[in-house]
């Protein structure tokens, strides 16, 4: 048995010791790696959201100088906020296809 044996234990301990610094090596890999996806999925979500701040107030921009053009006050500003992309771009498009008739006439 390994308990009679000095030498067979000793390679029992070390081989167990290498299986544990083994599973401990891993984890903590694991958890570095995991930590870095981290950061850097929200370093690229703030990218994101910045870029969308900016196109929805171009957008916004945009239709608010169009409303004035045209005297209509409709959707309101607040209004505007609770609206998605599609539903500016369609906004801003609708009013620009609205200057466009109002000048050809």
């Amino acid at each position: 048995m390994i308990k009679n044996n000095p030498e067979q234990m000793d390679n029992y301990i070390s081989r167990l010791k290498y299986q544990l610094d083994e599973v401990s090596r891993l984890e903590s890999a694991r958890l570095e790696a995991l930590s870095e996806g981290r950061t850097e999925g929200k370093a690229e979500g703030r990218i994101e959201g910045l870029k969308e701040g900016e196109n929805r107030g171009e957008l916004f921009g945009q239709i608010k100088v169009l409303q004035e053009i045209l005297g209509v006050s409709e959707p309101s500003r607040d209004e505007l906020t609770t609206f998605d992309m599609t539903q500016l771009s369609e906004l801003c498009e609708l009013l620009r296809q609205n200057l466009r008739s109002r000048s050809s006439n």
